[in-house]
């Protein structure tokens, strides 16, 4: 049993060694270990500059705002087996050249149509005479004939659906689609 106590006392004894030595001696080892590895940095007075306040612009002042440019043009009509050109048609014609001398970037299609009545191959003709009878007036005026395309629909393309005078009246037309700007 005094060994057995011997030995317990010599355990507690190591024991309680071990933990000074780590416990104190090393935590002020530690200490002066971050304490000497800081280094001490000295900070140069930094020149604060006054805050300016952001100047607003005059209320008066504004920026303008660039509407993109809508070009449309009105459709030209034609009597009744005809492609030339009546006289309201000419001058729904200058208006057109005017659009494109004033935005010589676009390019157009001109449209030929027909009323139902007459064959497919006719219509298919007649509608080409009259969007080449355009195309040559705008030529005319001016205007590069490479701005200019022509199709005909002859009568596959009606605006009116009606069989009467007045729907055949509607149909007998040039349409003119911007094509390119």
């Amino acid at each position: 049993m005094v060994k057995e106590r011997n030995l317990l006392m010599l355990s507690l004894i190591v024991f309680c060694s071990i933990s000074i030595c780590f416990g104190i001696g090393c935590a002020k080892k530690a200490q002066v270990k971050e304490e000497q590895a800081e280094p001490i940095i000295e900070e140069e007075p930094v020149e604060q500059t006054p805050v300016e306040e952001p100047v607003q612009p005059p209320e008066e002042e504004s920026v303008p705002i660039i509407e993109p440019v809508v070009i449309s043009f009105e459709n030209i009509y034609f009597e009744f087996d005809k492609y030339n050109l009546r006289p309201d048609a000419r001058r729904t014609l200058d208006k057109t050249v005017e659009v494109l001398k004033n935005n010589p970037e676009v390019v157009i299609m001109i449209e030929g149509h027909c009323d139902e009545r007459g064959t497919i191959e006719y219509n298919l003709q007649l509608g080409k005479k009259r969007a080449e009878s355009a195309k040559d007036y705008i030529t005319a005026s001016g205007i590069d004939s490479r701005r200019l395309k022509t199709i005909s629909y002859g009568e596959e393309k009606p605006s009116s659906l009606g069989h009467n005078e007045q729907a055949w009246t509607k149909n007998r037309r040039d349409e003119f689609k911007k094509i390119s700007r």
